[in-house]
């Protein structure tokens, strides 16, 4: 799956990791030694401190299961209360407990790599590497990988506007990246139309459930005890999710066919060369991600003429606390004109966001959409 990667640069030393050399659980480079992480022999880490991360991506998976297991107690406590409600409940804390453990089994994962010291000082550090919640992480799941109608729905009209602009304005599609990829359904989607994809998201938690997904299938379920559903039956929800949809296998041939690599990686230090990618895809991710920290890194990474594409309905609620970093679409493009890139279009796209197929209430968002080509 990691073919790409030998077109990869050394964080440590800044030259082609080349042909790497694997050993053990790390990817070693043949130029300076440095060696990075490959989680289980199969998730690459490429950054320079994985410690840091992988430990944030503890405590938040921590968080998250502490969470579950007070909602858990709760509900086996309303159901010795009430008799009548009790079969019902008695499938909510089934379904409670299934995901539990399942991403319990990823905080153990986490453990074979990072220390308790590391984790009980990550605990401590107000600084700490941002990560993604995982209860929102858990909707791009189910969007990404459930293969729902209203879903992929959902999926289409994203990826018709992103594919719309690479026909209309990419020069060439040797090389995309994909930050903050989430589930990874965007990522793969855009690996199909170009010769190599990177795609990163510094949480590992949720790039760990995509590399389950590659070995097989994945229940997870929705509770919807505090969201409003028409039938009883709907307040929980299996979902089988899959990188194969019903009667095709095209997703796992384009991942499996060496062109696409998705690691756990800092969006602000990606191990590519200086001007090595033509486009760049940010779906929901500046919306999470402050941009101007990651312009610089944008356009270094870009060729001359490349193409950055944004897509998102910029509502700022997981990104810094900073006001200033609270953009609104006008002043988005232009920081991007004052920072040397030409703006090609930009418009709002209606869409829903992480459709969900059983509650009553959906959310609408009008993203606000951009294409803009780096100045030669």
């Amino acid at each position: 799956m990691h073919d790409n990667l030998s077109q990869a640069i050394c964080l440590q030393c800044r030259e082609p990791l080349g042909d790497f050399e694997p050993v053990s659980e790390r990817l070693r480079c043949g130029n300076c030694g440095h060696e990075y992480l490959v989680a289980g022999g199969r998730i690459p880490v490429m950054l320079k401190e994985y410690e840091k991360h992988l430990a944030a991506s503890y405590l938040e998976v921590e968080s998250f299961v502490r969470t579950q297991e007070e909602f858990i107690k709760r509900v086996e406590q309303a159901a010795q209360e009430n008799s009548k409600r009790a079969p019902l409940l008695n499938r909510v804390a089934d379904a409670l407990i299934a995901d539990t453990n399942y991403f319990k089994s990823i905080q153990d994962r986490i453990l074979e790599h990072v220390s308790e010291e590391q984790i009980a000082k990550a605990r401590e550090d107000s600084n700490r590497p941002k990560q993604y919640p995982l209860d929102n992480g858990m909707s791009s799941f189910y969007r990404d990988w459930a293969w729902l109608p209203n879903t992929e729905k959902e999926i289409a009209t994203t990826m018709g506007w992103l594919s719309d602009q690479i026909d209309t304005f990419a020069t060439d599609l040797d090389v995309a990246l994909v930050p903050g990829a989430g589930g990874g359904r965007i990522a793969c989607e855009i690996a199909g139309e170009c010769d190599n994809c990177y795609a990163l998201d510094d949480s590992f938690h949720l790039v760990c459930n995509f590399y389950d997904l590659l070995e097989g299938e994945v229940t997870i379920h929705q509770v919807n005890v505090r969201r409003n559903v028409a039938k009883s039956e709907e307040m929980v929800v299996e979902y089988r999710l899959s990188l194969d949809p019903p009667g095709g296998h095209q997703i796992r041939s384009t991942v499996e066919s060496g062109k696409f690599s998705y690691f756990v990686g800092d969006a602000l230090d990606v191990p590519l060369a200086d001007e090595s990618v033509s486009t760049i895809i940010c779906v929901y991710f500046v919306d999470i991600a402050p941009i101007k920290p990651h312009l610089s890194e944008v356009k270094r990474l870009l060729k001359p003429g490349g193409l950055f594409l944004n897509f998102g309905p910029l509502r700022y609620g997981y990104a810094s606390k900073d006001i200033n970093d609270m953009l609104s679409g006008e002043e988005l493009v232009s920081l991007f004109e004052e920072s040397g890139f030409d703006i090609l279009t930009h418009d709002t796209v209606a869409n829903t966001q992480f459709a969900d197929p059983v509650t009553l209430t959906q959310v609408m968002s009008r993203n606000f959409a951009f294409a803009a080509r780096k100045r030669a």
